[in-house]
């Protein structure tokens, strides 16, 4: 009997320790679920905390290949190239299956053809299977990289071929609009038919593909110019293009534009400007300065001139031409904008600010707040009397410009600057009440709130701003903020 109950005692304390085992392996943390929950972080555009949550799980899993590839498709998002280039390494070594390899594929692609790599942008796109899920992406990227290169048969080529194997709603969109841009400037109605395809597009259960969708020009803006008269269509479409960085179809579209037009001297003005915007500066400066020979009187070609040599450290060159214009409108707005941002190059920061503020005393009413706005930021970007007149220039923006995101951002960034912290939080608390999505307006809050002692809101603000622009300057700033207090 004592045997039998020997024996019951120890079957159960075993099955109590196997149980207690079983509960410890149900209820450890799963790798796997931390991965979920980053990505939910991702989903919902908290890049932050995202990364900082991935980099954690790759800590405590780095054999755990997703993990690897959704680093590095967060730091697409934040700019971070290198850092996206190593964590697609690691993930291809943690042995990341066919469907993650080829997403891993298709994004290493995209960041050898950013950074002007087409050949080996080709290599990794080439290893995507054209059946696959991913093909038609593959096929809208090459495409871009073809439109880039001035390819134009080859990229529409590969639009309709990616359209044909079916496109989630963005891409979708995308690629008719590239296929609309292509057609503009010969077949206006056809470039509006692509405008306005039929809905086949197909769904994504997770668009891991989002960051890599390229930006493209408002449909509606588009339309607009393609309906536009013939005699001005060409330079505003010019204008789309050269908004869109197309520079070979921007420049045609100018040059099309007859010289002896009232548009003439614009349009050769852009094209000049379109050549010197695509890199080739030499070219575009010699085009300028031919303009400004055969219409000496143009008051507009000899600013843009000047500014051109001024950011080509010619300022023999550029205060010759703002001589000029001086003869030509001494009193015209953009001659007296020139003349500080010349003096601003020299470091003459009193003639800068007395060449801004007559600049916004005789601007037309309808940009005054423009010209405010622009001296409140030299204000604060040189902190020249950042407090003496800064703040009240940046005052004077917000009350030209009440509904300008902008404006309440510079007034918030100079009561920072001049110890004003409540008067900055009020400033970038306005500020973003008109657009959430400002993120300097977020950092000044952060900033402020930070010095108002808030750590709790000071880190909220800054994270926002991190994530507003992932990849920006004010995400770099607003990171540094929180290193300095302690996040």
């Amino acid at each position: 009997m004592l045997v039998r109950w020997a024996r019951l005692l120890a079957t159960l304390v075993l099955a109590a320790l196997l149980l207690g085992v079983a509960a410890r392996l149900a209820f450890r943390p799963d790798a796997r679920d931390d991965l979920r929950a980053a990505d939910r972080l991702l989903y919902a555009g908290r890049y932050y905390d995202a990364r900082a949550a991935y980099l954690a799980l790759a800590d405590r899993a780095p054999g755990l290949a997703e993990v690897w590839a959704r680093l590095g498709i967060v730091s697409v998002v934040r700019g971070e190239s290198q850092v996206a280039d190593h964590a697609f390494v690691r993930a291809l070594a943690a042995g990341a299956r066919a469907p993650e390899a080829a997403l891993i594929r298709l994004y290493q692609g995209q960041l050898a053809a950013r950074a002007g790599h087409a050949d080996l942008a080709g290599q990794f796109w080439s290893q995507i299977d054209p059946r696959s899920a991913l093909g038609p992406y593959r096929l809208v990227l090459e495409a871009e990289l073809a439109l880039a290169q001035a390819d134009y048969a080859s990229a529409e080529r590969g639009y309709r071929v990616a359209l044909a194997g079916g496109l989630a709603a963005e891409w979708h969109a995308l690629a008719y609009m590239r296929l609309a841009l292509l057609r503009a400037s010969s077949d206006p109605p056809g470039a509006l038919a692509e405008l306005a395809p039929a809905a086949a597009a197909i769904p994504l259960d997770n668009d891991w593909l989002a960051p890599l969708l390229p930006s493209t020009p408002d449909a509606q803006q588009l339309a607009g110019v393609l309906r536009a008269p013939p005699d001005q269509r060409a330079q505003l479409l010019g204008q789309i293009y050269l908004g869109a960085r197309l520079y070979p179809l921007a420049e045609a579209q100018f040059a099309a534009v007859p010289s002896t037009s009232t548009s003439g001297p614009a349009a050769a003005a852009y094209a000049a400007y379109t050549r010197w915007s695509a890199g080739d500066r030499a070219e575009g400066q010699r085009q300028l300065k031919q303009l400004v020979a055969r219409y000496p009187g143009e008051p507009r070609l000899r600013a843009l001139l000047a500014l051109v040599l001024l950011a080509a450290r010619d300022d023999a060159g550029a205060r010759a031409q703002l001589d000029m214009l001086q003869s030509l409108a001494p009193r015209a707005p953009d001659t007296l904008l020139a003349w500080g941002q010349w003096y601003t190059v020299q470091h003459d920061y009193a003639a800068a600010a007395d060449a801004y503020m007559r600049a916004r005393r005789v601007a037309p009413s309808g940009q005054r707040g423009d010209y405010a706005l622009a001296l409140a930021r030299f204000y604060i970007d040189t902190e020249f009397q950042a407090c003496a007149a800064g703040v009240p220039a940046a005052e004077e923006a917000t009350q030209v410009q009440a509904q300008s995101p902008q404006a309440w951002a510079a007034l918030a960034a100079a009561r920072l600057g001049c110890g004003d912290a409540p008067g900055a939080q009020a400033a970038a608390v306005r500020a973003l009440a008109i657009d959430a999505a400002d993120a300097e307006a977020a950092y000044y809050l952060g900033r402020a709130l930070a010095a108002l002692g808030d750590a709790v809101g000071a880190r909220q603000a800054l994270v926002q701003a991190a994530d507003a622009a992932p990849a920006s300057v004010w995400r770099e700033r607003a990171e540094r903020q929180l290193a300095l207090l302690g996040f």
